[in-house]
């Protein structure tokens, strides 16, 4: 059938557009085609940023072409190039019926006449042909028209008339009539051209004229509304028994007044005020709302209504709690940027009300500026801490909005409240985490390792040869990390006093019964779970993008270089990763932290990117399957709460993993696990220990299980 397929192209002489094999060859079949001749086209836009398709559709049979004309058919990859050709020829045909309906106009409008234009269809060798009127939907229908009002053009001298629309008819018109005489043709040319033209002219210089009134009248309103500002300015109403008597119109011009300096939030000490609380705090809050009067980029804020708008300022707390109740009236990944927007500017704006409250209780202070000592009495930061109530703001600004425009703005104010504490660090704590290497692993299947450190041709030439996952050493050596995070201290400085709030899962693992999330201090998190000596549960801050919300841990850490190799084509076992289908392109690896005690435990599960796993502080055991067992792990389906496990097995691998290291066993589970998942003891596996400053490579697809044999910071880094 393809041989015959081609046969009958070459002996009609005719350059079969339909069967090329890529979009390169599709552009050089249609440039030398004998339907365009050389004649200019433009190519669809969305042929460069729709994935490539290379195919042959000479291999088609003649009922798989009859099965594509009739409509949508599940297609193998020839199929989805023919159609890709044909989609291409179709929107081609269309752009030159348009430039051929506009050429027509043009030519009818000078020359008296109307000659309805057709443009080129493609060679009739096509099979799925498409002429000008199934291409264009409409043109035949818009050439009637244009004939009929050709044989009336009494209808076109409605004096109404008056758009450049209207105008354009009624000129073709007014060009198709014969005249009569001179004087005859003047005045109807007159009537039917030229009144129109004048009549839209007069009215837009009306529109104009009125334009610039309202704008003198604005222009003069803001000059007015400075002068009343300058004047408050000047005007001492700084005691709080005069700022209470005054109005509410008043205290809302004084407040405005106070932000018309300008001013850098790095300057925010730089002012008469600077060796006063009062002053810094009052700089700060003032920056604040700055920064909030400005626009962010594809801002969409305002589709929340005028009235939180309106309100935040004054009372912050009931827009906060209006936009808390729409982030969670969906599913967080289809919420309404608007909404987080609203409470992104909200917590902002009670921040800066938290900022001017301290500012106005510290105005009775002494001069020197009072700074905030972190607290070692207990275990948390005491209620009146008024310093924890602020971070506490602004991190759940961070945290439940994501900061979609004003991720700067959180960043400043955390640089600027760093200055407020004299302790950054906490005493009374160990020098480094407490971590004893593991036992050695004794394995039949090890992941294999490399001696050294890999150049960057030598990984890629590993991914384009094997695609296995692969341990690496030494390759973290020159990360500041290294070194500083072996120290828990460090960590409190790094958050403010740990005052940073973190999300943090609390259990060994996310597929028990009594797992659960919640969102801790920093301080409360290392206190309960990192270094109490007999923690009353596992917490696990896992998955979560750490170094966007504290960017000073992000400049210990450099992305490898590894991430910018090119991933080769996912296998058919791999393609049917779950999520690959619906998994963004990423212009740049994806970070993730991954910090807890010993006992934490990932679940034998699937990530739909390629994954550099980098192990900092401490050890961890994994074990991989490759996505050719899948059949084998048993995956989940979909939970109680309608959430989607396809990328979990349900098999709990803690059970069976390398008894070496050392762990108890329990036997009655495994009894349990063998006569529930059967097949699973016939997965191939790999499984290694990492240990700190070695990282491991984790193919696109590859399932695997992470524990933590110490107390463990890893760091991951998915990229596609």
């Amino acid at each position: 059938m393809a041989s015959l397929f081609h046969s009958v192209h070459t002996r009609t002489g005719l350059l079969p557009i339909q069967l090329a094999t890529s979009d390169d060859d599709l552009r050089h079949r249609l440039r030398n085609s004998d339907w365009l001749k050389g004649q200019p086209f433009k190519l669809p836009q969305w042929l460069s940023s729709v994935q490539e398709i290379l195919g042959d559709p000479c291999l088609i049979s003649k009922g798989r072409l009859e099965a594509l004309r009739k409509g949508a058919i599940p297609q193998d990859v020839n199929e989805r190039r023919y159609t890709r050709n044909q989609a291409v020829i179709k929107q081609v045909t269309a752009e030159l019926a348009r430039e051929a309906v506009s050429l027509q106009q043009v030519s009818a409008l000078q020359s008296g006449t109307m000659i309805v234009a057709t443009p080129k269809s493609p060679p009739p060798s096509a099979p799925l042909r498409a002429d000008a009127t199934d291409v264009v939907p409409g043109f035949a229908k818009w050439s009637d028209q244009y004939r009929s009002m050709s044989a009336a053009p009494e209808t076109l001298r409605d004096p109404r008339c008056c758009n450049s629309n209207d105008a354009v008819q009624a000129t073709s018109q007014a060009l198709v009539r014969k005249p009569t005489s001179d004087l005859e043709e003047a005045e109807r040319l007159r009537k039917t051209v030229l009144a129109p033209f004048y009549d839209r002219m007069r009215r837009d210089s009306d529109e104009i004229v009125r334009l610039r009134e309202e704008r003198a009248n604005m222009t003069a309103e803001i000059e007015k509304h400075k002068q009343e500002l300058v004047r408050l300015q000047k005007e001492p109403l700084d005691d709080d028994a005069g700022f209470e008597a005054a109005s509410p119109e008043h205290r809302a011009l004084k407040r405005k007044a106070s932000l018309t300096s300008p001013m850098r939030l790095g300057d925010a000490t730089n002012g008469s005020n600077e060796h006063t609380p009062h002053g810094h705090l009052i700089h700060l809050a003032n920056k604040i709302c700055k920064d909030l009067g400005e626009t962010v980029p594809n801002e969409t804020i305002h589709l929340c209504g005028l009235a939180p708008l309106k309100i935040m300022e004054d009372r912050p707390d009931e827009v906060l709690a209006l936009a808390h109740e729409k982030l969670h009236t969906w599913p967080y990944r289809i919420v309404p940027t608007c909404w987080r927007r609203l409470y992104e500017d909200a917590s902002l704006s009670k921040a800066a009300e938290l900022l001017r409250e301290q500012a106005d209780a510290s105005r009775g202070g002494g001069a020197k500026r009072r700074r905030i000592e972190v607290k070692d009495e207990g275990q948390h930061a005491a209620p009146s801490d008024w310093f924890a109530e602020i971070v506490k703001t602004l991190d759940m600004g961070i945290s439940l909005s994501g900061a979609p425009g004003r991720s700067s703005t959180f960043e400043a104010v955390f640089q600027q409240l760093e200055n407020h504490l004299e302790e950054k660090g906490k005493s009374g704590i160990p020098k480094n985490f407490s971590i004893r290497p593991p036992r050695p692993l004794e394995t039949e299947h090890p992941i294999v390792r490399q001696p050294r450190a890999l150049r960057f041709q030598e990984f890629q030439t590993h991914l384009d040869a094997l695609t296995t996952p692969l341990i690496i050493p030494g390759a973290l050596s020159h990360w500041p990390a290294s070194q500083q995070w072996q120290d828990p201290s460090y960590f409190f400085q790094m958050t403010l006093g740990g005052r940073r709030l973190v999300p943090v899962e609390v259990g060994k693992s996310y597929t028990d019964e009594h797992w659960s999330q919640t969102i801790i201090t920093f301080r409360t998190f290392m206190e309960d779970y990192l270094l109490s000596k007999e923690p009353k549960d596992v917490g696990y801050l896992a998955q979560h993008d750490l170094f966007t919300q504290i960017p000073a841990l992000r400049a210990d850490i450099t992305i490898p270089d590894y991430c910018y190799t090119t991933p080769p084509d996912t296998d058919e076992a791999a393609s049917r990763t779950a999520g690959l289908s619906t998994a963004p392109q990423l212009d740049e690896p994806l970070l993730n932290a991954w910090f807890g005690p010993k006992g934490t435990k990932t679940p034998l599960h699937t990530d739909p990117y390629h994954n550099i796993l980098c192990q900092v502080v401490g050890y961890k055991y994994v074990r991989l399957y490759a996505p050719s067992e899948t059949t084998n792990l048993y995956p989940c389906g979909v939970d109680d709460k309608g959430i989607s496990m396809e990328n979990t097995s349900q098999v709990d691998v803690s059970h069976v993993r390398n008894r070496s290291l050392g762990a108890s066993t329990d036997l009655d589970a495994q009894r349990e696990l063998k006569k529930k998942f059967s097949k699973f003891a016939d997965a191939k596996f790999v499984e290694g220990v990492l240990a700190p400053g070695e990282c491991l490579y984790v193919p696109l697809g590859w399932w695997h299980y992470v524990e933590s044999l110490t107390t463990s910071f890893s760091v991951s880094f998915w990229w596609n």
